[in-house]
């Protein structure tokens, strides 16, 4: 069993790093000419074709025993159930990808107990009549296929076995990203191998749903509800999930992630689902015939991002997760092994700006030197000189370095919270690539004035309501160091601006994505920098 307590999470944690440093990331679609029988990328498969493509997968990071060994008594296998839908809508996770890793953890270790499980929110499963207070009784797990698994003649002497995570025993754990305690699954937390199988789909709110967001079925429904963000029992009091709510829904994940301990993360998108979650929320489902897995939940998250055309940059779930050495979001530092992946690339539809504005815009810069805040009658005779050398922490008025963790920079958290109009300054840089044409997406609730390598580029004057972004200004930006200074006015309680260089996109349907290789960061890191890859990684969000 895994061990108890801080010293084995800190001895988790250890190894985690280091496996991550080493471990590639497995693309494999079915068209691949490695496998023994390719099938071409648009056609339906069967359970042997499903089968071929998930082992040819896991064949690349070494085969099942390197994750499933003699020793490992007990595996979990986590599907995403998130409604009760069938096989093949891109929904929830094919049944036929769950079967082919039941079948080679089986064929890795005989003895091993396997226990399928998910805790869905929308629906209780049957035979619990207590839970059916707040949710229907529904048998997710025969429609989803997985009912069927247990009759299989290869699994025939198998310790398997169907699990609603929703009823299981729960402990307690502590996040990593807010310090919050969150009740887990018990044998998530008890079992010798943890494999999360996720779907690759888009999302409201945080934009893109894959192997860390699938952690909030472990969270048992008998501490948060149906739906989570319920409680239970209903009316009780009990509160539901906590940070379950889109400010905070990153840090959720990230916090997830943290006490989830995922030792293999398998994504199903063989039917993955573009514009929305699931089908009644708008999503589209797009077959895609292809299994992505790893060791690293962050880095698998990463390859997806980029599968479907967008930015790991753009995801806080990413970015905040590799802050806190939590795995690797840093293309540059993500090794994909299989078929070429550029090869593999496609674009998905990102959730409709109408429908959701944060899950279309990408995410802002959340790193910055803060200077002020003055009257804001004085602001040109303390502006400072936007033609000059980039400011130095600690320097001159200039703070040390800021994370905000939201994509909206609050005055108020910058500056102090000021009764009178006031006005204050935020320096940044950022690397690119190369020298192009590139957008600025800004947005904020008052007076706000942007300099991009000593020239203005942006001025509005006023209030308004702070929208993803309020306007969009194509500006040139030059290959290696650019220099940001922003000036933001004060005049009401939540005052605030976001910022970000997008790639230009004429098609709304796929707009908002960061620069590709842009790196914000403010200089006073650099050292650090100069070190390990790791090191590399932190101080460049």
């Amino acid at each position: 069993m895994r061990r108890e307590g801080m010293r084995g999470w800190w001895v988790w944690v250890l190894w985690s790093v280091a496996a991550w440093a080493a471990d590639p990331v497995a693309v494999v679609r079915s068209d691949w000419r490695r496998l023994p029988h390719p099938v071409p990328a648009n056609q339906e498969l069967d359970l042997a074709q499903t089968e071929m493509v998930v082992r040819g997968a896991i064949d690349q990071l070494g085969g099942m025993k390197r994750f499933v060994g003699p020793k490992a008594r007990w595996v979990v296998i986590k599907p995403n159930l998130v409604t009760p839908t069938a096989r093949g809508s891109g929904d929830i996770t094919d049944a036929y990808v769950v079967w082919a890793l039941a079948r080679l953890v089986h064929e890795a270790n005989p003895e091993a107990r396997i226990s399928i499980g998910d805790g869905p929110g929308e629906y209780v499963t049957p035979g619990h009549p207590e839970a059916l207070r707040a949710r229907p009784e529904i048998d997710g797990f025969r429609l989803a296929g997985l009912t069927a698994i247990a009759a299989d003649p290869q699994l025939a002497d198998a310790r398997l076995e169907l699990v609603d995570l929703n009823l299981d025993e729960a402990v307690e754990r502590v996040g990593a990203a807010t310090g919050q305690s969150y009740w887990i699954a018990r044998s998530v937390r008890d079992c010798d191998v943890f494999i999360d199988v996720p779907v690759l789909k888009v999302t409201s709110s945080i934009g893109f749903t894959c192997a860390m967001k699938n952690l909030v079925g472990i969270l048992p429904g008998l501490r948060y509800g149906w739906p989570k963000s319920n409680g239970f029992p209903p009316e009780s009091g009990n509160p539901g999930i906590p940070n379950h709510y889109e400010e905070r829904f990153d840090e959720l994940i990230v916090d997830l992630h943290s006490i989830g301990r995922v030792d293999l993360a398998v994504v199903d998108a063989i039917v993955g689902m573009e514009r929305g979650r699931v089908q009644a929320w708008g999503g589209r489902p797009r077959r895609l015939n292809t299994i992505v897995a790893g060791r690293d939940p962050v880095a698998v998250d990463a390859v997806c991002t980029r599968l479907v055309g967008y930015n790991p940059d753009d995801f806080e779930f990413l970015t905040l997760a590799e802050r806190l050495g939590l795995g690797r979001a840093d293309w540059a530092a993500i090794e994909t092994v299989g078929q070429p992946f550029s090869q593999l690339t496609t674009r998905f539809e990102k959730v409709p700006a109408d429908d959701d504005p944060p899950a279309h815009f990408g995410q802002s810069n959340r790193v910055w030197l803060t200077k002020g805040p003055w009257a804001l009658e004085d602001s040109s005779r303390w502006r400072p000189d936007p033609a000059a050398p980039p400011p130095v922490a600690g320097v001159d008025g200039w703070s040390h370095e800021v994370y905000f963790d939201d994509d909206r920079l609050r005055f108020d958290q910058a500056f102090g919270r000021q009764a009178a109009e006031a006005v204050g300054y935020a320096a940044a840089r950022f690397a690119a690539p190369r020298t192009q044409t590139a957008e600025l997406w800004l947005g904020s609730s008052d007076d706000l004035v942007v300099w991009l390598n000593g020239q203005c580029v942006y001025s509005f004057h006023g209030v308004r309501g702070h929208r993803l972004p309020n306007d969009r200004v194509t500006v040139p930006i030059t290959a290696g160091e650019n220099r940001l200074l922003v000036e933001l006015a004060h005049r009401r309680r939540d005052s605030a601006f976001t910022l970000n260089v997008c790639e230009p996109e004429a098609d709304s349907r796929y707009d908002g994505n960061r620069v590709a290789g842009l790196r914000f960061y403010t200089g006073e890191r650099q050292a650090e920098a100069r070190g390990s890859r790791r090191s590399r990684n932190l101080w460049r969000r």
